[in-house]
């Protein structure tokens, strides 16, 4: 009896950690991070600021057509020479359009969209960690 009070007890502040933070599920322990990321993100994709998007990725990044296909762009370099291929209307419509109470949240990351955009937490920083071209 007095086991089945303590699960019950950790299962309820399980439930309560997950409702502070949605983004637990992904390994990410502060869930300012993700609202922070997010909106700078979505500054910088507006302003067309291709140097700040660049340095929010994790590199080496990897594009997923919808075809099947994929891209790697293995530093900030390379991706800015390719931003408009990688940052599609598309995708910077996705990101325009995201809202950190809407995200979905699973253990590979954070999701933007459809999945146009994944980030997480990489050595206590948010990065872009995918982007996938959903049309």
């Amino acid at each position: 009896m007095r086991a089945a009070l303590v699960l019950i007890a950790l299962l309820t502040m399980s439930g309560s950690a997950l409702a502070d933070n949605p983004y637990a599920a992904a390994g990410i322990s502060n869930p300012m991070q993700v609202t922070q990321f997010l909106a700078r993100l979505k500054q910088a994709v507006a302003a067309d600021d291709r140097a700040t998007v660049a340095a929010m990725i994790n590199y080496p990044l990897t594009v997923h057509t919808s075809g099947g296909a994929s891209t790697t762009y293995h530093d900030a370099a390379a991706l800015r020479a390719n931003y408009a291929r990688v940052f599609t209307p598309e995708v910077r419509a996705a990101v325009a359009a995201a809202k950190a109470d809407d995200l979905f949240t699973r253990d590979q990351g954070v999701m933007i969209g459809n999945g146009e955009v994944w980030m997480n937490e990489i050595r206590g920083s948010m990065k872009i960690i995918t982007v996938n071209h959903t049309q």
